[in-house]
């Protein structure tokens, strides 16, 4: 036993009196540049966006059964269960699509359809055929949404009159004199 064990510790300090010049060169080996084959390279993120116009979003012609198939797979689904108003002891589920600067709220009904319920942008890249989105300054909201139903702190909730195509309220948070999130209010009962 002894003897092994003299053995062992004779072989490893050998194994560790060697020298850098003893080590292989590194001079002539290849330069890899990139990740190796079959690993992608590493970046940033990828962006989890609906696949959809925020116009298309909320247009209020479109059911919001044919919306949700259309939708690309959210970053995340949030569900709470929502006692249905009209039919006693029915519960139907609130779903909401979480994307990277957008959400949408849908009041799903048991036994089928779906209505878009809110529309929330907080990031940039989102904007409505009048150019209102993240940023856009609190007079060029006032020109499309002329009518301020009330404030909250640094929210203002907007309505404007004509129905179609897009919601009629509309609730603007503002850091400054931008918007830093735009909430549309779509009618669900």
């Amino acid at each position: 036993m002894r003897c092994t064990l003299l053995v062992l510790v004779f072989l490893l300090a050998a194994g560790c009196s060697g020298t850098a010049e003893d080590a292989p060169s590194s001079e002539n080996a290849p330069i890899v540049e990139g990740p190796p084959p079959g690993n992608p390279p590493m970046g940033g993120p990828v962006e989890v966006a609906p696949g959809l116009p925020l116009d298309e979003l909320l247009d209020s012609r479109v059911d919001g059964a044919t919306l949700q198939a259309r939708l690309n797979a959210p970053r995340r689904m949030e569900t709470e269960p929502v006692a249905n108003r009209h039919v006693a002891g029915q519960v139907d589920t609130l779903r909401t699509y979480v994307y990277d600067g957008i959400r949408l709220q849908f009041y799903t009904i048991t036994g089928g359809g779906a209505l878009l319920q809110e529309v929330t942008v907080t990031g940039e890249g989102y904007t409505t055929a009048e150019g209102l989105g993240v940023g856009s300054t609190r007079d060029e909201i006032e020109a499309t949404y002329p009518h301020s139903l009330g404030a909250e702190g640094s929210t203002i909730t907007y309505e404007r009159d004509d129905e179609e195509p897009t919601p009629t309220v509309l609730r603007v948070t503002y850091d400054g004199d931008r918007a830093s999130s735009l909430t549309w209010l779509l009618y669900v009962d």
